[in-house]
């Protein structure tokens, strides 16, 4: 028989934190600032958007952003029109294009500019660039922001510094770890 009192795993573990740390309001304030703020934000399920044309927006940051389903699956714009920023969509339905209620001006579910009241200006922003040779669309400039956004699982992702190849790397990982655990619940 082993006498366990003189076995070094008994000696007291200092990798525990200690228990204020759970409580901490600047511990609080330093985990969201280095851990949350900085890394991918969860916001939404794609069944949050489950057809094409389904929008949906994002109450949490004040409307300013919708999930919009369109031909390249769930994808988050800009609710806010680049004519006089008004919010466009409310709450959640289906449109075949993003209208602003104030003037009008007509988005397709990409976030480009289709149709304002001021086509004719857009029409002559379009020539010029054409003359000049830049291949930029003029329509293109007033178009919807469109966030860098991932998807893991259903689960949708904003990447606010558009570190895309950070977000897949840190995904795999956690896809890895994900599945090996689910594969050793089951044994």
């Amino acid at each position: 028989m082993s006498d366990l009192s003189t076995l070094p795993a008994l000696s007291t573990a200092t990798t525990q934190l200690p228990v204020h740390w759970y409580f901490d309001p600047r511990i609080y304030e330093l985990e969201k600032r280095l851990l949350f703020d900085a890394g991918p934000g969860y916001i939404g399920h794609e069944l949050m958007v489950p057809n094409a044309g389904d929008y949906q927006t994002l109450d949490w940051l004040g409307h300013a952003k919708a999930l919009v389903r369109n031909a390249n699956g769930p994808e988050l714009l800009s609710n806010v029109c680049r004519h006089r920023q008004a919010v466009i969509l409310k709450g959640r339905g289906n449109a075949r294009n993003i209208v602003c209620p104030l003037h009008r001006w007509t988005y397709d579910l990409e976030g480009k500019l289709l149709l304002s009241r001021e086509a004719a200006h857009s029409e002559r922003v379009v020539d010029a660039d054409r003359a000049s040779g830049n291949e930029l669309d003029g329509r293109n400039r007033v178009a919807l922001a469109q966030a860098h956004d991932r998807a893991l699982a259903e689960l949708l992702f904003n990447l606010s510094d558009g570190d895309v190849d950070g977000f897949v790397t840190f995904f795999q990982v956690v896809e890895r770890h994900a599945i090996s655990l689910a594969l050793a619940v089951c044994e």
